[in-house]
């Protein structure tokens, strides 16, 4: 890889414990990697923001689908500061098509049923995306910090997604 493709960057390690001042490079590749981290995230709490406010805000789902996006919007954040630590743009607009791809396709026909089940089986599917596209960033060569914070907020998703499942699992005993 040449110096151009590289960005020669001084970053402040995002770790759990200490915020260590590191000199790294990270490859263009790595970058488009966290944008697209960046915009599955943003797509998981505009879903699960939309979802929540179809249902009664007494009903329990409501404020569990409503804590999700703003977790979700949380690991965005994340990913967005440790690109501007870097010095680069998250350049997260994304579009209706990506979110199409990263699994928010059938939510809206989900949304109009206002039905448990349907909800969230599309937010299954929305987060087994996430876990997927997580699932690739992993394989990226990346700066420690930027690696744990991936892997961090990857096993965070992937309890989203088995905590969905389970209710999913108990709405369907229920209405049984």
């Amino acid at each position: 890889m040449n110096t151009a493709d590289m960005n020669t960057i001084a970053i402040n390690t995002l770790a759990e414990t200490d915020e260590v001042l590191e000199f790294r490079q990270i490859d263009d590749q790595s970058i488009e990697v966290i944008r697209h981290l960046v915009q599955a995230c943003r797509d998981g709490e505009h879903g699960y923001q939309a979802a929540a406010q179809q249902l009664e805000v007494t009903d329990p789902l409501h404020a569990e689908l409503m804590e999700f996006s703003v977790d979700r919007g949380h690991c965005a954040a994340e990913l967005e500061m440790a690109l501007a630590e870097l010095g680069v743009s998250s350049d997260s607009s994304g579009s209706i098509t990506g979110a199409l791809h990263r699994g928010w396709i059938n939510l809206r026909q989900a949304l109009a049923t206002k039905e448990h089940n349907a909800i969230l089986a599309e937010c299954i599917r929305g987060e087994e995306s996430a876990v997927n596209q997580y699932d690739q960033a992993s394989l990226s060569s990346m700066p420690g910090g930027l690696a744990g914070l991936v892997q961090k907020q990857a096993r965070e998703i992937a309890g989203v997604l088995a905590r969905i499942k389970s209710l999913a699992s108990a709405d369907s005993m229920v209405s049984k």
